[in-house]
């Protein structure tokens, strides 16, 4: 999608996902009620073929990569890398984390709060249901508005606290019509929240890693779907499923606040590719996967801003570290103080040829050109690739 239709294409699919999932229960009850249940299931298993099909149909756009496919583990292992070393995309699973745990309450005993204490058959689940749904509907015309005035964060902060009242308030509900009031605006906080989070994570990424990086925020939210199911199950037979409901409800307003003063959602960077690397000069054959490499960048710059220097090469190390570095260390000479000495480690040939050509982001030479500001040659710092001098 364009950068600028991200917000819209987010909250497009998950209106989408809670209109299915209000419309597929009333659907089944009806087959159910007609074919029977065996029947019902194998209809459903049959409706695949349709998404297997259009799967196949689709021609997507050519991922063009100087360095061709990268290696599953190796994959995998960058992005890891990259989500260890991205502090504001860490934010956005702590704030994803800390929402849906409290807000699986909702999806794993609605059907218990309809049984019991509404009284409620089967027909009136299916309105509770079909309430959350029409509410993230509603949020599709709401949160566009409501994002021009509010920070993502706070946008996050106000679909959470919307989220937790209507959970205190469906606690503590015994008129239907009310509940169902309470479940709109949860639909509403629901898709505040999950349509916020997944698009500023996927602008916050770069492309590269966008698509790994993602499967740990699908981990965080089905993880914590199952986690916080167990856990409101337990509580619900423990007590009730309105004291359940209400402890939830409670969670998701502190987590609220909680998220906002600790886990601020950041300013978004320019992650678009850039460049701007020189090639390293080599005069020996190498073996793409030969390694590890050992880069080492010689800065000098005027040793009175030495501390100066240091801080700012604080996020220059994240910055070597997303992109592939195992390992990174800042020296200063003892002998001539102006002469500091970047070191980081990179697993292989090919990996680092990979932060040359693919993985650069204008966000990251930003912050080196911060660095190169403290340069006292006009010079750009001088740069070595070591190779591992044990390969076979």
């Amino acid at each position: 999608m364009p950068r600028d239709e991200v917000r819209d294409a987010a909250l497009l699919n998950g209106a989408s996902v809670n209109v299915a999932r209000a419309v597929g229960p009333a659907l089944a009850g009806l087959l159910i009620s007609v074919v029977g249940v065996g029947a019902t299931f194998a209809l459903n298993a049959l409706s695949f073929v349709g998404v297997m099909l259009a799967l196949l149909a689709w021609r997507r756009p050519p991922d063009r990569r100087p360095l061709g496919t990268e290696q599953l583990i190796d994959a995998i292992k960058a992005g890891v890398r990259y989500t260890r070393s991205a502090p504001e995309f860490q934010a956005v699973l702590g704030r994803s984390m800390l929402f849906i745990f409290f807000a699986s309450a909702l999806w794993s005993l609605l059907a218990v709060l309809a049984r019991g204490p509404l009284r409620l058959g089967a027909n009136g689940y299916g309105v509770l249901l079909a309430s959350v749904g029409v509410g993230a509907v509603l949020g599709r015309v709401v949160v566009p508005r409501v994002r021009n005035r509010l920070t993502a964060s706070r946008l996050v902060g106000a679909g959470s606290l919307a989220y937790g009242g209507a959970l205190l308030a469906a606690a503590a509900s015994t008129w239907v019509p009310l509940t169902v009031v309470v479940l709109l605006v949860a639909g509403v906080g629901w898709i505040s929240v999950t349509s916020t989070v997944n698009a500023h994570a996927q602008l916050l990424l770069p492309n590269w890693t966008r698509a790994r990086a993602l499967a740990f925020m699908n981990v965080t939210f089905q993880g914590g779907q199952a986690l916080g199911s167990v856990s409101w199950g337990a509580l619900a037979g423990w007590l009730n499923v309105r004291a359940a409901f209400a402890v939830a409800g409670l969670g998701a307003v502190v987590g609220a606040v909680v998220g906002v003063r600790f886990l601020a959602l950041r300013k978004l960077a320019n992650v678009e590719p850039v460049n701007d690397w020189p090639e390293p000069h080599v005069d020996i054959e190498i073996d793409p996967a030969a390694g590890p490499v050992l880069v080492i960048v010689e800065w000098r710059i005027d040793p009175d801003r030495a501390k100066e220097f240091a801080d700012v090469m604080r996020p220059v190390r994240r910055t070597r570290r997303r992109t592939g570095a195992t390992r990174w260390g800042l020296f200063q000479d003892t002998g001539d103080p102006a002469v500091f000495v970047e070191t980081f480690t990179v697993q292989s040939w090919s990996e680092h040829l990979r932060q040359h050509l693919e993985r650069r982001t204008v966000a990251a030479q930003e912050v080196e050109a911060r660095a190169r500001e403290f340069l006292v040659t006009g010079q750009p710092p001088r740069v070595y690739h070591l190779l591992w001098a044990y390969r076979s």
